[in-house]
């Protein structure tokens, strides 16, 4: 079983020691504390002082800061009291420290009752700061929080970083990564201290701007507490005797032979300083630490063009082979990388990194520059954020850094998505990138992980293959990244053009019946199918959660309705969550019960969004899906939602596949099976799951619950600002179903907009004969304009105009689809808004004199050298520009 490494512990304490530690604890009510950014205190009556503190993290990130006294300097338990129906994190910073604990809070306790987990924060003598927030997406609320007045036991870290004449190194940043974040800096006299680390086992790393450090990284623990672990530093020192030069043309690399360091040149500029790469077999390796580097190319073909692979094969005593791919293509302005370490005898390793520096290095003009941070999945209205260089941003398998004005950006990421999940982490300052990590073996409480990432064992282990390059329009770099992913895997096609349709979770949801559905049916084939809504004559009605729980009679009369109607039928599963509870449970025409199939973490059973996560490579799990899919098959369904699906990529303590060891890996086994169980004849829409890999469905949603009104409208828009790519991965990308009814006519306008822009095209009002006469009217209106269907029917994701900063969504969006041009406008504030945009914003046309329709209102004008549009709160606007006549 593996340890558990989040950036929060826990101990096992004596329970003599623990009642003295409760008769010693403070107790502060989270409504005591000082509430910014939209953290509000909220009536509990079932809470301990009556109230508790919502709103922390989101958009706004609200933020909870509370005050701790402590009689001396040491290592605190802090419990914290929470609300939460399902799980979600916070980052909890001490005294404002720069790296805060991300803890991941489930819920433990019934849901009129607070649940509680047990951190340790570092504390000083005197007045302390506690914060809780999370930019990225809400939190959970908070009840009270206690604390000890006692330390517990902790470690101590220490060293001095010399030069190579025995001279102290003053500035060198020194990392602890495990069961503590820690960040520190060396003093004039090269000494470092880490006080105060809860008991386990970390990683300890030593980097400072062009400096060689050895060794680069080292594992620490008990054994190592208050010993001196020190480290030397050498100046890099490049050689023309000593760099050999791999590629030709403007995009190459520069390899030194002396370091086993790199530097990265595309299209005649470099983007990349000092590079090596790094391994943990667990023992840390890098390509610094070999004393020989022999080089091999030759030519190479495959799906994205030609070029020369570049193979650095490194040898030294005592070190098993590190090799280094470079694969350089001909014509495009990117490199790929890969490391593999190769060794006589099996190992294990749970981090392979590519590509990593600590040379400071101008990657952007001086400015706005931003980081982003890409998220691992959709789920909890996880958000993109683009941070403000200054900051360590962990973005999940891809990240781009990017300029605000002349839109220059460096793109990194992961192409490869079959045994591991991949972090880009990187540190920026001004406008230069400090610090970059590119490695697969990253977990984090986005992940929805509480295990460290798997290990890949053999003799020879690979890590995942890495984009990198630079693009003077971050987002031509973005949809070069989208394209290299489905270019070297599995985009698959769909014969039938664009989904339009019903999903019937936007209303009815578990009100579902089999008249409903058929009701629903008539009324898209009688009321909406010849005023535009379709697509070749055709739309999908689906069916989502409660399908499964109709009979054969009541699914075969939907499905006939839908072919009456030239219609084709949907049905939903959740294959890797159990809702049920029941343990004992019997898995139908199997020896195997709901116990056997948990994903367990530490021995216990993950929870992701309340539902039990079950093992995708257990015959259990398959048999059920087997038994479900090929029962809407036999029934006639042709579309498929799948949902829940990132239970299934969880790191866990074993797998019934002994040869999955890694969360990515289970998951595409399990998405692999239930592939071949639907066919290829069956649409497949992924909805709550993993960006990563997309090798198994046509879509796949890029925000999940949006329904209808402005709030959540921009959130979908936040995730088609920096998302707009992934139509490049998938078939299509999907906004989620639209819902009307009860929303403002404004609201309903920036809904159908959001859903056009995006991709696939989906209604979810109650249009069954019991539904609301409001639901039809406003579906009549607001789903038949044909100019705007016409949008739809192309797939093609609209791209922001600018980017958004923050976790913010854009507000302008374009596309050209050959005559046209279309630009949306969205007004996300409850006022009225006056927008200017200069035409030379939207890239490789010329609107300047060219003519316009508004789609929504009909309204006509003529572009200037300035668009100008005034849009009503909660609203947008469409303008259609004829590109072909002025």
């Amino acid at each position: 079983m593996r340890t558990r490494i989040l950036l929060i512990t826990f101990l096992s304490l004596s329970g003599s020691f623990y009642q003295k530690l409760l008769a010693q604890e403070k107790f502060i009510e989270a409504e005591a504390a000082t509430l910014s950014n939209g953290a509000r205190i909220e009536a509990c009556s079932t809470c301990s002082g009556g109230n508790k503190v919502a709103g922390l993290g989101d958009l706004k990130n609200g933020t909870a800061v509370f005050s701790l006294q402590v009689p001396k300097t040491g290592l605190y338990p802090l419990k914290v009291y929470f609300r939460v129906s399902d799980d979600r994190s916070l980052g909890v910073r001490v005294n404002q420290e720069s790296v805060p604990q991300k803890v991941v809070f489930r819920r433990t306790a019934p849901s009129e009752q607070s649940s509680l987990q047990q951190i340790f924060v570092p504390l000083k003598a005197g007045l302390n700061t506690v914060s809780f927030d999370n930019p990225v997406e809400g939190g959970p609320d908070l009840d009270r929080i206690a604390y000890g007045t006692v330390p517990v036991k902790s470690l101590s870290f220490k060293g001095i970083i010399k030069n190579k004449n025995g001279k102290p190194v003053k500035g060198v940043e020194v990392q602890l990564r495990g069961g503590a974040d820690r960040l520190v800096s060396t003093d004039a006299a090269g000494n470092y201290l880490i006080n105060d680390v809860p008991e386990g086992n970390y990683l300890l790393s030593a980097f400072a701007n062009g400096q060689l450090i050895f060794p680069h990284s080292r594992t620490a623990g008990p054994k190592d507490n208050g010993a001196a672990l020190n480290f030397t530093a050498s100046a890099f020192v490049k050689k023309a005797a000593d760099i050999q030069k791999l590629g030709k043309g403007n995009t190459y690399i520069n390899y030194n032979l002396k370091t086993g360091t790199a530097d990265f040149y595309t299209l005649g500029k470099q983007i990349l300083s000092n590079v090596y790469a790094e391994a943990h077999i667990p023992k840390v390796i890098s390509s610094m630490d070999y004393s020989k580097h022999e080089i091999k190319e030759e030519p190479f073909t495959d799906q994205l063009g030609s070029g020369t692979l570049f193979t650095v094969s490194s040898t030294a005593k005592r070190l098993p082979e590190m090799i280094q791919e470079y694969w350089l293509y001909t014509d495009k302005g990117f490199i790929l990388s890969r490391l593999s370490v190769k060794n006589n005898e099996t190992f294990s390793s749970a981090y392979m990194a590519p590509l990593k520096s600590e040379t400071s290095f101008q990657v952007l003009p001086s400015g706005n520059n931003y980081a982003l941070f890409v998220p691992f999945d959709n789920d909890k209205w996880v958000r993109y954020v683009a941070f403000p260089f200054s900051k360590v941003v962990s973005s999940h398998e891809v990240s781009v850094l990017f300029n605000e004005t002349s839109n220059q950006g460096l793109v990194i990421g992961s192409v490869d998505h079959d045994n591991w999940k991949t972090g880009v982490v990187t540190a920026t300052e001004g406008n230069t990138l400090r610090r970059l990590e590119a490695y697969g073996g990253f977990t984090y409480a986005t992940s929805r992980d509480i295990l460290p990432h798997g290990k890949i064992s053999g003799k020879l282990v690979r890590s995942p293959r890495m984009f990198a390059g630079s693009y003077a329009d971050w987002k031509e770099g973005m949809n070069d990244f989208a394209a290299v992913n489905s270019g070297l895997h599995k985009r698959l096609k769909w014969p039938g053009g664009v989904p339009f349709g019903w999903n019937s979770w936007g209303k009815i949801q578990f009100n579902l019946t089999g008249q409903k559905a058929v009701e629903v049916s008539d009324f898209f084939a009688k009321a909406l199918r010849d005023k535009s809504f379709e697509n070749d004559g055709v739309t999908y009605i689906g069916l989502d959660a409660g399908a499964e729980d109709r009979t054969d009679e009541e699914l075969t009369a939907f499905v006939n309705e839908c072919r009456k109607n030239n219609q084709i039928p949907g049905g939903y599963y959740g294959p890797f969550a159990d809702w049920g509870g029941d343990s004992t449970r019997n898995i139908e025409g199997t020896p195997y019960t709901y116990k056997d199939l948990y994903l367990r973490a530490n021995g216990n059973k993950q929870y992701i969004d309340g539902a039990a996560a079950i093992d995708p490579t257990h015959p259990g799990t398959k048999a059920r899906i087997k038994k479900s899919l090929e029962r809407f098959k036999r029934l006639g369904f042709k579309f498929m939602k799948v949902d829940f699906l990132a239970h299934a990529s969880l790191e866990a303590d074993h797998y019934y596949n002994p040869k999955v060891t890694t969360g990515i890996q289970a998951y595409n086994e399990g998405m692999k099976y239930l592939r071949e169980v639907l066919g290829d004849s069956i649409y497949l829409n992924q909805a709550i799951s993993p960006i990563f890999p997309a090798d198994y469905a046509q879509s796949r949603r890029i925000a999940c619950d949006v329904f209808g009104d402005t709030e959540k409208i921009e959130y979908a828009m936040n995730s088609l600002t920096y998302g707009w790519w992934l139509s490049n991965v998938y078939l299509y990308n999907d906004a989620d179903h639209i819902v009307l009814e009860g929303h403002s006519e404004a609201e309903n306008r920036s809904r159908v907009t959001s859903s056009v822009t995006t991709g696939i095209y989906i209604s979810g009002d109650d249009l069954s004969a019991g539904g609301s006469m409001e639901a039809k009217t406003k579906s009549l209106k607001f789903l038949t304009n044909p100019d705007v269907n016409a949008i739809a029917r192309s797939g093609q994701s609209f791209q922001p105009v600018y980017p958004a900063q923050g976790g913010k969504a854009a507000n302008a969006f374009f596309r050209k689809d050959g005559q046209y041009l279309y630009l949306a406008l969205f007004n996300y504030s409850n006022e009225e808004v006056h927008l200017r945009i200069p035409v030379i914003a939207i890239p490789n046309v010329l609107l300047n004199g060219h003519h316009y329709k508004e789609l929504w209102t009909g309204q006509t004008g003529t572009a200037g050298t300035i668009l100008e549009q005034t849009i009503p709160a909660a609203d947008v606007r469409i303008l259609r520009f004829e590109l072909t006549k002025k």
